[in-house]
């Protein structure tokens, strides 16, 4: 597929949704799918990154032919067939994040608090998670960091 050919989809994506409401947009994985579109575009191995424009392109004219709003069981179905696999392939290639990090890197704090609170090496009578605080709030500038490069994807963003 033509790096053209996919703008061109995108660009008619973006003038179509432009005006809408913030919940419909969220239905239609509005952001995330500009962001893989972009991100894919910016893969330097073309080959590689083909197969997922592809699937990328097929959600752009499902999409304009879906009756909308739609319930949320049909927008993840959506997700998982057309934009599951770009966006996995983008997290391992072109260092996207999605919410899941941010998520995971805070229970890796919570546990590591609570490891090191059993072991008593924080003994203290007024307990503060400070491991937890830590990592949330170096996960919470990654993904803000993230969303201002347009590297971040969410099944409702």
């Amino acid at each position: 597929m033509e790096n053209t050919n996919i703008t061109n989809k995108k660009n008619q994506f973006i003038n179509h949704f432009k005006k809408v409401d913030d919940k419909l947009k969220k239905q239609i994985h509005y952001n995330s799918v500009l962001n893989i579109t972009d991100g894919l575009l910016r893969i330097k191995n073309k080959r590689d990154s083909r197969d997922y424009l592809e699937l990328v392109s097929e959600y752009f004219e499902v999409i304009e032919n879906i009756e909308l709003p739609i319930n949320k069981l049909a927008s993840l179905k959506l997700f998982n067939k057309y934009l599951y696999e770009p966006s996995k392939y983008l997290m391992f290639k072109g260092n996207f994040i999605s919410n899941t990090d941010f998520q995971r890197v805070t229970f890796f704090g919570f546990v590591l608090d609570l490891i090191l609170f059993f072991l008593g090496y924080l003994e203290s009578i007024f307990f503060v998670p400070i491991f937890t605080m830590i990592f949330f709030i170096i996960g919470f500038l990654k993904k803000r960091k993230a969303i201002k490069e347009g590297r971040f994807f969410n099944n409702r963003w």
